[in-house]
């Protein structure tokens, strides 16, 4: 029943009237019989049940104030216990304290197993930081070795949780690395503790992530990307001012990916070195083109010339065997564009991968595999097919033009290139001597390719301007035979002759419409003379002798700057107008630079 009030009188709100009615209700109900219906009301019963119910909770209250009067004494008694063994506590650590400390002020190694049993690290570190803080305070002089030996047990402890934190890190041991950050908190090198826990966390992330090797380009690719990342974060933790060290993280950072960093550029080198090859290896095989070994240089052209002289004069086909490949001018824009890209990612890497000591050297070897791998392998190779398509000599079938398609696609990867130099490699390189070598190196490369360029354009419009002349040739020797069969007499003499005089002067005023190099100037002489062997069948002497002055006229496009007053001063060109010799001499390509004009002043 005691519990029952007690339920009732610990309700919050509490409510007395509440209570009051309930316990009148209790009582009526209870006097009824079992099972039957309330019995009267009974005045004296009810007021048994009040008198009873107030007796009990008089009783409640006085034993609460007992049990709080007891609660109390406990207390009390609670602090004077603590109050007598807390300076017993003290004083026993006190003595430990001491007897660790005389064990330091002795001469001989520490022989306590709290320093000696590794598995006590944690009681030996607890030892250890308390006597290092009461060394503090020892006055200098006499303490000085007990001193330094307690430092350096200090920090041999310090260092050894340390590493036990990192085995443990390692071994994925949680609970024991909370165990050992717990006792390093009171020691100053907890932010190794720290440090360690970023350090270790981050290199079992990145040797995770950079095992692939045997693929350099996954291998390539996530080193970028993680030392790329972790840099940024590096830069956003600097931002919020974590610590006095501005250079800790970029020191972290380097020491972390420090021995990938020291391989990069051979992996990378090796890695775009193959991936160029491959591109071109694919290309050449999807047109079913086996490369050949291409001699070129000046011996090549030295024996061309000759070939074409020799063809011209004894009328003789030696270059006649060319191969002409379908048209097919072996260059590609779309590998072109491949050989940039892949290059342009290897500068991207190369200048997030490379130290500021090596990334101008780095991006001038990647520019280098570049450079080889579509301006020599390539283009280089692909205008040396273009030169040998194009005949020499006497031309007797239209000559193979695809020479100027080459000379079309060439020009369009140079430019290329050379965007890729000004964007990706001058950035790397603008302030370092390697900027111009590297100038130097592309403009010697580019000069090789114009000149081979020029001359294929001028050995092609020789060799149109030979097939041309051969045509007009055979042309004019038929047009001359059915004159023949048709005319005769004063009639014929005169066609022969008229026709003579403006062949003469139709060739002689297309001649002076353009610019002779020396290979031009070669053509043209070869040319003139077909005319002047076609004319001579018209048997007119004013035609010979008009052909044989043109002839010598273009020798003057060639000789040497020397020799031309004595060309000049010859049988055939001595009674012309000093006009016509002039005139003929400012068609030289060398007019200017070799200064012509002086001869005729």
């Amino acid at each position: 029943m005691l519990n029952h009030y007690l339920q009732e009188l610990e309700q919050d709100p509490f409510d007395g009237e509440e209570f009051v009615e309930r316990l009148a209700w209790r009582v009526h109900t209870n006097s009824a019989p079992y099972g039957g219906a309330p019995t009267a009301f009974d005045p004296d019963l009810l007021h048994s049940a009040f008198t009873d119910a107030i007796k009990r909770i008089h009783s409640f209250q006085e034993l609460d104030s007992h049990i709080n009067s007891v609660a109390t004494k406990v207390v009390h008694l609670g602090d004077q216990l603590e109050n007598v063994n807390t300076p017993r506590s003290r004083a026993v650590e006190a003595q430990r304290l001491m007897n660790h400390f005389a064990e330091f002020l002795s001469d001989g190694p520490l022989v306590s197993e709290v320093f000696t049993d590794k598995s006590r690290i944690y009681e030996a570190a607890d030892v250890i930081q308390k006597l290092y803080l009461i060394a503090q305070e020892l006055p200098t002089g006499k303490f000085e070795t007990a001193k330094k030996k307690i430092t350096d047990k200090y920090y041999m402890i310090e260092n050894a949780l340390i590493h036990e934190f990192k085995r443990a890190h390692m071994s994925g041991d949680r609970d024991r690395m909370k165990e050992i950050a717990s006792t390093l908190s009171h020691f100053k090198g907890y932010n190794q503790c720290v440090n360690a826990f970023i350090e270790e966390a981050q290199i079992d992330h990145i040797q995770a992530k950079l095992e692939h090797k045997n693929s350099p380009d996954l291998y390539l690719s996530n080193l970028y990307d993680l030392y790329s990342k972790t840099n940024r974060l590096c830069t956003e933790l600097q931002g919020l001012n974590l610590g006095s060290d501005s250079q800790f993280l970029p020191r972290l950072t380097k020491q972390i990916f420090q021995q990938h960093l020291s391989s990069y550029i051979s992996i990378e080198t090796r890695y775009l070195k193959e991936k160029l090859k491959i591109i071109l290896t694919r290309y050449y095989e999807s047109k079913g083109h086996q490369k050949k070994i291409i001699h070129s240089g000046g011996i090549n052209e030295i024996r061309e010339k000759i070939q074409d002289v020799i063809s011209s004069k004894a009328n003789i086909n030696i270059g006649s065997g060319v191969e002409n490949y379908g048209g097919e001018t072996f260059l590609s824009e779309e590998v072109a564009i491949s050989l940039l890209q892949e290059t342009k990612h290897a500068f991207k890497r190369c200048q997030m991968l490379s130290t500021q000591s090596e990334v101008h050297n780095n991006a001038v070897e990647i520019f280098d595999l570049l450079t080889k791998s579509l301006l020599v392998d390539h283009v280089d190779y692909a205008i040396e097919l273009g030169l040998q398509t194009i005949p020499g000599g006497e031309v007797r079938t239209p000559p193979e033009l695809s020479f100027f398609q080459v000379v079309q696609q060439s020009s369009s990867m140079i430019n290329l290139l050379d965007k890729l130099f000004n964007d990706s490699l001058v950035p790397l390189i603008i302030s370092t001597p390697k900027h111009g070598e590297s100038l130097q190196r592309k403009k010697q490369l580019m000069q090789t390719l114009e000149r081979k360029l020029d001359m294929g354009i001028d050995k092609a419009l020789t060799a149109i301007c030979n097939y041309a002349c051969q045509r007009v040739v055979r042309w004019v020797s038929q047009t001359a035979d059915k004159l023949k069969d048709s005319l005769d007499g004063n009639n014929l003499e005169s066609v022969l002759l008229e026709l003579g005089l403006r062949l003469h002067r139709v060739i002689q005023e297309h001649l002076l419409k353009f610019e002779y190099n020396n290979n031009g100037a070669m053509a043209v002489i070869c040319d003139v003379n077909e005319y002047r062997k076609c004319v001579a069948s018209f048997k007119q002497p004013l035609v010979n002798t008009l052909f044989d002055t043109l002839h010598t006229l273009c020798k003057l496009l060639q000789v040497p700057p020397e020799n031309l007053k004595l060309v000049c001063s010859g049988d055939q060109l001595s009674g012309l107008d000093r006009t016509v010799l002039a005139n003929f001499i400012q068609l030289r390509s060398d007019y200017k630079t070799n200064k012509l004009g002086h001869h005729f002043k």
